[in-house]
């Protein structure tokens, strides 16, 4: 019922000071600014009625960050970032997508728009992309939006949006960054990759939206010109979930605060 680290090391060096309890069999590592590198974690572990594991291990790697990817296809795009990017100004997330104009956001009931001009330069009351809203992209092209986003500390104050009463366009938060769902793609992948984790990040939408009082959410899928609807209590087959990289038209009837 209950198993106690007596030692933990991370490439040799005690790391026991790093090490919190979250239930009685379980506990998190909490290490920051490691370097890009292979670790070696070994442990000790003792159960109440004394038995003991001596030879625990396991690695792990740190990898360098590489910017997040949605794509977009030609036509109008609807697309979220899971946080906000570490350089939110529009002409930097879309540095390098001469295709993509205009870009429309719906926030607070009220329509912001950004237009680039002839000579890559935008214009417009849209001058941010923020995590936890959706945006409507409309692409010429084939595209793939890459930015590199902020970090987010689960031990921290988590990314909270607000929500107001009639339709919101909003985004979906994940801050453990998962990829975005394929851009062609407004249902849950089914398919794992060769490791057994889903590839996109998905959430049942009664989960998702649980902390606002929501009537019905919608999303795009631009290659089948096709709305995907989602409503509360629904259950699995019929339930649609909510997915990295899209953005979703929400109706609530009274104002709150989504917490993913």
């Amino acid at each position: 019922d209950r198993v106690d680290v007596t030692e933990i090391t991370l490439n040799g060096d005690d790391v026991m000071s790093s090490l919190n309890r979250v239930s009685a069999t379980q506990f998190s590592l909490v290490l920051r600014d490691l370097a890009v590198d292979t670790y070696k974690v070994e442990y000790v572990a003792e159960d109440e009625a004394g038995n003991e594991l001596e030879d625990g291990e396991f690695t792990f790697d740190v990898k360098e960050r590489q910017p997040y990817e949605i794509e977009v296809q030609p036509g109008w795009n609807l697309i979220s970032l899971p946080a906000t990017p570490l350089e939110p100004g529009i002409a930097d997330v879309l540095a390098g997508n001469q295709y993509i104009s205009p870009v429309l956001g719906y926030q607070e009931g009220d329509w912001i728009t950004a237009i680039r001009e002839e000579d890559g330069t935008w214009r417009g009351r849209l001058t941010e992309i923020t995590g936890g809203f959706g945006y409507w992209v409309h692409a010429r092209t084939f595209e793939s939006v890459e930015t590199m986003l902020s970090e987010v500390d689960p031990a921290g104050t988590l990314p909270t949006v607000p929500v107001t009463a009639g339709w919101n366009l909003l985004g979906v938060l994940d801050i453990f960054q998962n990829a975005a769902a394929p851009a062609d793609k407004a249902e849950p992948p089914g398919e794992k990759d060769a490791e057994g984790n889903f590839a996109d990040a998905n959430y049942e939408a009664d989960n998702y939206f649980s902390s606002i009082d929501w009537k019905v959410a919608y999303t795009y899928n631009t290659r089948h010109s096709l709305w995907v609807k989602a409503t509360p209590g629904v259950t699995a087959p019929d339930a649609k979930e909510i997915l990295n990289g899209k953005g979703y038209w929400v109706w609530s009837p009274t104002p709150n605060t989504l917490v993913p």
